[in-house]
């Protein structure tokens, strides 16, 4: 079960990929944490730098390249402490 941190997460992952893509980002769940993918599309590189902060909130993240066009992804662990921002300042979830 996800602890409340965890779904915080997910949850603000979530709202920052819709609102950067204008669609829902696909999220999967198992026992050991979630996964949050979201197409590549010309919104999406538009706003790179906000993406790469995006991302950076989860435990590992990444982009894969296929037949049918590209993803980023983000990992978050389960029992994992939140990414703390780069700048060292809170975020909108309240973490210091």
């Amino acid at each position: 079960m996800a602890s409340a941190q965890h779904s915080g997460i997910i949850q603000s992952v979530v709202a920052r990929l819709t609102e950067l893509t204008g669609h829902r980002p696909r999220v999967r769940q198992d026992e050991s944490g979630s996964t949050v993918e979201a197409d590549v599309t010309p919104e999406l590189t538009a706003h790179w730098q906000r993406l790469v902060e995006v991302l950076e909130l989860g435990t590992s993240y990444g982009m894969t390249n296929t037949a049918d066009g590209g993803y980023v992804w983000l990992r978050v662990e389960a029992g994992d402490p939140p990414a703390a921002r780069p700048d060292g300042l809170p975020d909108d979830l309240g973490r210091s």
